[in-house]
């Protein structure tokens, strides 16, 4: 077995390099720093993250979808921004006595989802450490033209909207705990959550989006910042967030389906509060453009700053910060 001590971190720097030319990237990996040279219509974006073995996967999680999900947390904040992905740099921290095929792995995790949207690893730093942590910066562009951001002027009857799944990566996590059969699907957003990218850029160019986030963290810190903070409240419609394969798994774990949706986090959807003229077309829009991920109008935002379920039955409770739902 190969070992990461073996090669050493030059022979390791050499074996992730890429092979391929960025025009925009005039000096990448192996010199003392990258420089990029964006665009001039263009302002830079940038997001980090940083996760821990332990703490955010297993030591025995498979390298490639520690990679990708990686990859992805930082992809989502890059949609939330409408912005394009361009460069990645990854700071490891690594034990030398793991399996380089261990490391390799997790790279290609990275680089199986950075692809997708031409996004390439520009830099980065290794160290010895006792558990695995990962720690990504991306870099995007985003036109000066186009400002999104979490605090925004919002109105009553603008729209709450979500893009992509709600519950889908908390509840399949479950399925895997639990060995559940037959939910592959809440698997698969679990272990490859799949980012906004093209949704943030058609949000971002539309001028309808008010303000916008990724939901990492859960539905209810999402209305917590574009709703509660921002003044006013909402009232959200279980109709959009009910699914049956939610439903199935919180009967299973003796749980409520909503906590998954409120609580449940790391989807990395979008959630938008949005113009209501104009979104009947841009709706359209988006489903013909996105593959498999749905666009639902979840809510509609009130004056008063409560924020209000209104159940499949027509009855309506209110929803505290926490996203705790009473029953």
């Amino acid at each position: 077995m190969l070992k990461i001590k073996d090669i050493g971190e030059f022979g390791f720097i050499d074996s992730i390099k890429p092979e391929e030319t960025v025009e925009d990237l005039k000096v990448g990996i192996g010199d003392d720093a990258a420089i990029i040279s964006p665009y001039g219509e263009f302002d830079i974006v940038v997001t980090t993250d940083m996760l821990v073995e332990g703490t955010h996967f297993l030591a025995d999680t498979d390298p490639f979808a520690i990679g990708y999900r990686s990859m992805c947390a930082n992809l989502s904040d890059i949609a939330a921004m409408g912005a394009i992905p361009k460069f990645y740099f990854v700071s490891l921290g690594i034990n030398p006595e793991r399996d380089f095929n261990y490391a390799r792995d997790i790279y290609k995790g990275f680089n199986s989802l950075a692809e997708q949207f031409n996004t390439h690893l520009a830099g980065g730093d290794t160290v010895k450490s006792d558990k695995t942590i990962i720690s990504i910066t991306l870099i995007g562009y985003v036109e000066k033209s186009i400002t999104i951001e979490r605090k925004g002027k919002i109105e009553a009857k603008d729209l709450v909207i979500s893009v992509g799944p709600l519950g889908y990566s908390g509840a399949g996590l479950e399925v895997i705990k639990n060995k559940f059969d037959g939910f592959d699907e809440l698997v698969k957003v679990f272990l490859y959550p799949y980012p906004q990218i093209i949704a943030g850029r058609i949000l971002g160019q539309s001028k309808l989006v008010r303000v916008m986030m990724d939901n990492s963290d859960g539905l209810a810190s999402c209305i917590e910042n574009l709703v509660v903070k921002n003044g006013f409240g909402a009232i959200l419609f279980e109709e959009g967030l009910f699914d049956e394969r939610l439903k199935a798994i919180a009967e299973f774990t003796n749980r409520n389906y909503l906590d998954f949706v409120f609580n449940g986090g790391e989807d990395f959807g979008l959630v938008a509060v949005i113009k209501k003229d104009g979104f009947l077309d841009l709706s359209y829009f988006l489903e013909k453009s996105l593959f498999n991920n749905s666009v639902k109008v979840i809510g509609e935002i009130t004056q008063n700053k409560e924020i209000i379920l209104k159940r499949l039955d027509n009855s309506l409770l209110e929803i505290n910060k926490s996203g705790y739902v009473q029953f």
